[in-house]
């Protein structure tokens, strides 16, 4: 919401209203609760890996057809859930957190 706000107002910036509004609404998570932070965080990181993992194509840094690219993608994504389980279990979705313990056992 206050994405759309701001790159309709941005509009005038041709090719960094996008850039702006996405700073400016990313300064939003300032405003949550420490727990909420965290989960919010957790749902944008491999959406953050996957641009990451794009931009860095694009440049010609990785290569276009890397057959185990999405295996390296869910080992970031499970190394940063078992980093939260491990260090943060408040940050985890309680329905989430309830099937981690059953497949890795109470922490």
């Amino acid at each position: 919401m206050v994405f759309i706000f701001f790159n309709k107002k941005l509009k005038n910036l041709q090719g960094w209203n996008p850039v702006i509004a996405g700073f400016i609404s990313g300064l939003a998570i300032i405003f949550e609760t420490e727990g909420k932070a965290a989960i919010i965080s957790m749902l944008m990181a491999p959406r953050l890996l996957e641009t990451l993992w794009n931009f860095l194509v694009k440049r010609g840094v990785m290569p276009q057809n890397m057959p185990v690219g999405a295996i390296l993608l869910y080992g970031a994504v499970m190394g940063l859930l078992n980093y939260f389980y491990q260090n943060n279990e408040g940050a985890i979705n309680p329905a989430y957190l309830k099937v981690f313990k059953k497949i890795w056992g109470v922490n």
